[in-house]
């Protein structure tokens, strides 16, 4: 399942809604849709250049969900704004699943 959204209260009550009533293999959080419409919202790639909101969201959601959380996202919000390699690094930490190994396993 994908979700976008801005906020880690509202992403956090989407975490609980699914942990109680479905059953899914993991939720992606879209950091990276361009459409202006998604991102004059602070979603999709706009929410990846807010490291501070990506780790409240990723935190709280990841302490609600029993499956993995991962994310969708760009190298950038624009060709001259690359955040992902500062960001990618963080994300284990803060909950996140990485890769092909969980990053749980990898800690």
């Amino acid at each position: 399942m994908q979700l976008a959204g801005s906020g880690a209260e509202n992403l956090g009550k989407a975490a609980q809604l699914i942990e109680e009533h479905m059953h899914v293999d993991f939720v992606d959080i879209n950091m990276g849709c361009p459409i202006d419409v998604v991102c004059n919202k602070g979603c999709g790639a706009q929410l990846a250049t807010r490291h501070t909101k990506v780790q409240g969201i990723v935190r709280t959601m990841s302490e609600i969900l029993s499956c993995p959380l991962t994310l969708k996202m760009r190298t950038g919000y624009d060709m001259n704004t690359p955040t992902a390699h500062r960001l990618l690094p963080k994300l284990c930490g803060w909950g996140a699943e990485i890769g092909r190994a969980s990053c749980r396993e990898r800690v």
